[in-house]
């Protein structure tokens, strides 16, 4: 290879000695699509509520076939491939949940949050390099979860339907009252003396 190379939409061109020009390419990208679904938006500190997500991960097929007068794309499902899904704390702290998809191109994972305020998710799949082909990078959209902290008022207990103890702190209370005023009154008696 004598020649410099040159660069044109993404392959690179390089001449040789023996008078023929190579291309060189990057190999076949297959796109992907991966989508979040949450089985609620709401969370409530205090009971430990818990938001469980689906995602879901197929390749992206650009062939259609023709059935009738609508064309029709197939999307298959993406089986045994990591997942990844980052829950967003209202601080901006981030913290990943991994899972591997199913058959069906289905994974789930749970979440519980444990700050008040706006939380976000996220599915990622990061992809994979295989040495004549890839499977490309794809990122969800982000649902919010909104996460509150329930303040409950003390559950103060009735009155036991036995009064007996209710009695004899009245009546310690009344040979109280009365100790203290005779008290007093010896001491008042004993000022005028």
């Amino acid at each position: 290879m004598h020649s410099s190379v040159a660069i044109y939409d993404n392959r690179l061109y390089v001449g040789s000695g023996d008078g023929i020009l190579r291309c060189f390419a990057d190999h076949p990208v297959q796109p992907m699509a991966i989508s979040i679904a949450l089985d609620r938006n709401t969370a409530d500190i205090n009971s430990s509520d818990s938001v469980t997500a689906t995602i879901a991960l197929t390749a992206i097929n650009a062939r259609s076939f023709d059935i009738g007068t609508n064309p029709v794309t197939f999307n298959p499902p993406f089986p045994n491939a990591p997942i990844i899904v980052t829950f967003t704390d209202p601080n901006g702290v981030d913290t990943n949940v991994t899972g591997t998809t199913d058959a069906k191109g289905l994974a789930t994972v749970t979440f519980t949050p444990n700050i008040k305020g706006t939380w976000k998710a996220i599915a990622w799949y990061l992809g994979e390099d295989r040495p004549k082909w890839s499977y490309g990078y794809a990122w969800s959209d982000q649902p919010s979860i909104e996460a509150s902290l329930t303040i409950t008022e003390p559950v103060i207990p009735p009155p036991a339907a036995d009064n007996t103890m209710t009695y004899v702190y009245a009546g310690i209370a009344v040979v109280a009252i009365v100790i203290v005023a005779a008290a007093a009154l010896l001491w008042m008696r004993k000022g005028k003396k």
